[in-house]
């Protein structure tokens, strides 16, 4: 009797993993790998800003095909912090006068835009139509 139960256990636990193994096959073979970052691309590419400007650049990330690749990390980084530095959403702020490089990446993807930043000098009209600087 104990042997019969058993066999009866042992046969159920065999359809059983046989039905989910099935099943994950199923389950896998829907779903496709997410496509690979194939170029990210910053708008605008260059800027010019006056200290403490502010700039929102974006980055679209786009697979092999073109098409555009929506909810992927990108990663900012100015390379001279010290004229702008730039946020996780894009927004550059110009610091002090100079240029420097900001890159989006996303995976091993990136893209550059030069940012130069520039001392407004405050100038005024004088009645005479002079302009003083």
């Amino acid at each position: 009797m104990e042997r019969e139960m058993r066999k009866v256990v042992r046969a159920s636990f065999t359809i059983l993993a046989l039905g989910v193994l099935s099943w994950l096959g199923a389950c896998s073979d829907s779903v496709d790998p997410p496509a690979s970052v194939a170029s990210v691309t910053i708008t605008p590419q260059a800027a010019t800003l006056a200290t403490d400007g502010r700039l929102k650049l974006t980055a679209t990330v786009r697979e092999a095909n073109g098409n555009v690749l929506t909810g992927r990390r990108i990663a900012w980084v100015s390379q001279r912090a010290s004229v702008a530095t730039v946020d996780t959403s894009g927004v550059v702020t110009a610091l002090s006068e100079g240029a420097t490089m900001v890159i989006a990446a996303s995976e091993i993807v990136s893209d550059t835009a030069m940012i130069h930043v520039v001392t407004m000098i405050p100038c005024r009209i004088t009645p005479d139509g002079i302009i003083v600087c």
